[in-house]
C-alpha cells in the first residue's frame, strides 16, 4: 500500500501564504476577464512535487505489516525563488508560477522492519547543496545506531582545484560529476576514491576518465593506489583500452554504430588488432538488423566473424564476444572458452528464454498483470533459424515453341538457399523442389531455341571456261547445328572412262547457305575428259 503527494498535501502556495483552492465558475471567465489579473499576487507551481511517494506498506497474506518506508523531498524555502519566473500567461486571475526547472530531490528515507511486535529501523538522510543541487553527503543511520557516511566532491569545490583539468569542467558547464567519494563509520574514516581526468589525444580530446585511485584507510590516495588507467578512447568518448592495476591491458571494439561492445580481448594492446578486421566486426554489427542463427543472416555471419578473430588469437589472449537487437537487448554472449549463451525477447521485448550453446533453455521468463493467471504455456523461440534448399541441377526442355515444334534442352541450376524455412530442412528442399522446376522451365523458355523442320538443298553451276564447277548449299532454318554436305562428281573421260571426284562443303551452326568452286582437270592422264556429268 502506499500513498503519494497531492493536491492536498502540496498545493500551489502564494505570495502572500494562501492556498490556490476552489474553481472558477464558468459563467465567471469571460473573454474580457481574460486580461485580468490581481496585482502582486503569485503563486507557486508544486505540480513537480505531485505523484511523488510519501510512504509505502508491505503486508503479508495475514494482513500483518512488514516492512514500512517514509520518503521526505527536498523542503528549501529558496526553491522557487530560484527556478520559477513570475508572470500571467494563462489570463485566470489567480496563476501559479512556472517552473522552468527544479529537482524536488529526495532527502530523506526511513525503513522500518517489522518482527513480531519488535521493529528495527533504518534512516538514510540526502544532504544536498543549496547552489548546486548536487548530492554532498548520504548518511545510513541502521538499528545499531552505527553512522555511515558517503562525502562527494565535486568539480566546483575547492577540495578539486588542484585536480588536473579542473578547468575543463568548468568552461564546460561540468558540475555534476563526483571527482573524489570518502566513505566514514562514524567520525573514522574508512576509505577513499577518485577519478582524475584526461583531454589528451588518448582520449579523442574529450574530457574522460583516466586515472582511478583507491585506498582504505584515513589517508588520502595516493598514486600508488591507481586501481585503472583508462589508456584510449574512440572519438564518441568509448574506452578502447584499460589497464587494470595487475598491468594486463583490456581491449574493446565498439560495434552497432558505436554504441555497443561486440569484442572484449583480454590481454592484447588495441594495436595489436589489426585494422581491417576492426573494420570489418563494425561493418557487420552495423547491418545485423535480425534476430536469426542461419549462416545467412547478418547476426550469424558477425558472430562467425567474432568466432574467426578468435581462432587468430594467441593462446595467450582471452577473447568474450557480444551481440545485440539494438534497442531491446543483448542477444548472445560467447565467453573466452568459446561458449555462447543465448537471449531470447517476446514481442514486447521482454527477456523471455535464456539458453546453453545447444540451444536448451536454462531460464525462462512469464509476465502478468496483478491479478492475472500466469501463462508459461507459449515456448515458441523467437531467434530465427533459417533452413536452406540444397543447391541443384538439371536439364530442362523448351516447350512453348508450338504445335509440332520441338525446343532444346538446356541446363539449369539453383544455388543453395534458394528457398528458405523455419519449419525443417526438408520443408525447405521441398519448398526449393518446386521452386526449381518453375524456375528452370521459365529458364528453358527463355534461353533455349525451337528446333524448326531442317531442309537442305543444293545446286551447281559449270564455267566451261575457266573448267570450274561451284556448289551451293542452302538450310531452311537458321537454328541447326553444323551441317557437313559430302558430294560425289562422277564423270568419265572421252574414252568413256570412269572418273570419281569427292568434295565436302560445311555449312556452320546459323548460316543459311554456303558454296564452295573447285577446278576439274580437263585431262585425266593422257585422256580427254567430259566435264558433263552428273553431281551427286
Amino acid at each position: 500500500m502506499s500513498k503519494f503527494k497531492d493536491y492536498e498535501s502540496t498545493p500551489d502556495i502564494s505570495n502572500n501564504n494562501t492556498k490556490a483552492t476552489g474553481k472558477y465558475d464558468p459563467a465567471f471567465v469571460t473573454p474580457a476577464r481574460l486580461y485580468e489579473n490581481f496585482v502582486g499576487i503569485f503563486f507557486d507551481d508544486r505540480s513537480i512535487e505531485r505523484g511523488k511517494i510519501i510512504s509505502k506498506k508491505i503486508f503479508d497474506n495475514s494482513n500483518n505489516l512488514l516492512t514500512e518506508e517514509l520518503f521526505s523531498y527536498n523542503d528549501d524555502v529558496n526553491r522557487f525563488n530560484k527556478y520559477s519566473v513570475s508572470i500571467h500567461g494563462t489570463g485566470l486571475l489567480l496563476q501559479a508560477n512556472k517552473v522552468y526547472f527544479y529537482n524536488d530531490y529526495l532527502s530523506q528515507k526511513v525503513t522500518k522492519t517489522y518482527v513480531n511486535t519488535s521493529s528495527l529501523s533504518t534512516t538514510e538522510n540526502d544532504v544536498y547543496n543549496s547552489v548546486t543541487n548536487n548530492l554532498i553527503s548520504k548518511t545510513l543511520l541502521n538499528s545499531t545506531g552505527e553512522t555511515l557516511e558517503t562525502k562527494y566532491f565535486y568539480p566546483t569545490d575547492s577540495q578539486m582545484a588542484s585536480e588536473p583539468n579542473i578547468n575543463i569542467f568548468a568552461n564546460k558547464n561540468i558540475t555534476g560529476i563526483p571527482l573524489k567519494t570518502q566513505e566514514f563509520r562514524g567520525s573514522e574514516k574508512m576509505s577513499e576514491q577518485k577519478t582524475q581526468y584526461g583531454y589528451d589525444t588518448s582520449t579523442s580530446n574529450l574530457l574522460a576518465r583516466k586515472y582511478i585511485y583507491a585506498n582504505k584507510g584515513v589517508n588520502g590516495v595516493a598514486l600508488a593506489d591507481k586501481k585503472i588507467t583508462f589508456d584510449k578512447y574512440d572519438d564518441t568518448g568509448n574506452v578502447l583500452q584499460y589497464t587494470p592495476e595487475g598491468g594486463i591491458p583490456v581491449s574493446i571494439i565498439w560495434g552497432y554504430n558505436k554504441m555497443q561492445p561486440i569484442a572484449k580481448i583480454e590481454n592484447m594492446l588495441y594495436s595489436s588488432i589489426p585494422a581491417t578486421t576492426i573494420t570489418n566486426l563494425q561493418t557487420l554489427s552495423n547491418a545485423d538488423n535480425d534476430n536469426c542463427l542461419s549462416s545467412d543472416c547478418g547476426e550469424q555471419q558477425l558472430r562467425e566473424a567474432l568466432k574467426t578473430f578468435r581462432n587468430s588469437l594467441s593462446v595467450t589472449a582471452f577473447l568474450t564476444t557480444y551481440t545485440y537487437n539494438p534497442l531491446i537487448g543483448i542477444t548472445s554472449v560467447t565467453d573466452a572458452k568459446g561458449i555462447a549463451t543465448y537471449y531470447e525477447y517476446d514481442t514486447a521485448n521482454r527477456l523471455k528464454f535464456v539458453k546453453d550453446k545447444d540451444l536448451n533453455v536454462l531460464q525462462k521468463y512469464c509476465y502478468n498483470y496483478k491479478g492475472q493467471q500466469v501463462d508459461c504455456s507459449n515456448n515458441t523461440s523467437t531467434s530465427i533459424i533459417l533452413y536452406k534448399s540444397i543447391a541443384r541441377s538439371g536439364p530442362f526442355t523448351r516447350n512453348n515453341c508450338g504445335a509440332g515444334v520441338p525446343g532444346s534442352t538446356v541446363t539449369y541450376s539453383q544455388a543453395a538457399g534458394a528457398v528458405t524455412s523455419v519449419i525443417s530442412q526438408a520443408d525447405a528442399d521441398d519448398n526449393g523442389f518446386t521452386k526449381f522446376n518453375t524456375d528452370g522451365l521459365a529458364y528453358a523458355n527463355t534461353t533455349g531455341v525451337c528446333i524448326l523442320p531442317v531442309v537442305y538443298t543444293y545446286d551447281y553451276t559449270f564455267s566451261a571456261a575457266s573448267n570450274s564447277m561451284t556448289i551451293r548449299v542452302y538450310c531452311s532454318v537458321a537454328n541447326h547445328p553444323d551441317a557437313t554436305f559430302n558430294f560425289i562428281i562422277n564423270y568419265e573421260s572421252k574414252a568413256n572412262k570412269p572418273l570419281v571426284l569427292r568434295k565436302s562443303i560445311v555449312l556452320a551452326a546459323g548460316q543459311v547457305s554456303g558454296f564452295e568452286t573447285f577446278t576439274l582437270s580437263a585431262t585425266e592422264g593422257s585422256e580427254s575428259v567430259d566435264l558433263s556429268g552428273p553431281v551427286q
